[in-house]
């Protein structure tokens, strides 16, 4: 929405840090959850819990995603950042991580 009207979005470096460490949080939890454990099993039970599963991964797939698409609107964005000594600085700067 903020492209399509050029609109301007403030954020902290927290902010951005937090998004950032979630995304490969779900990129790892996709990477070493084995999906053939989602295959039918015999009972009712199981099979919800599977479903559930399904459901859950499903949904950080869909997060990683999004994150996917800011990350490629900021790469034909223009970024102005207020006290660029205090955020570059390796010591202090949040977005060292």
């Amino acid at each position: 929405a903020c492209r399509a009207t050029s609109g301007v979005v403030c954020s902290s470096p927290e902010a951005i840090k937090s998004m950032l460490l979630k995304f490969i949080e779900q990129l790892q939890a996709l990477a070493s959850f084995d999906f053939g454990e989602l295959a039918p099993g015999a009972s009712m039970r199981t099979n919800r819990e599977l479903a559930r599963t399904r459901d859950i991964m499903a949904n950080r797939s869909d997060m990683a995603d999004a994150v996917v698409r800011i990350m490629q609107l900021w790469k034909t964005g223009v970024v102005i950042m207020d006290e660029v000594d205090v955020l570059l600085h390796p010591l202090k700067s949040e977005l060292n991580f």
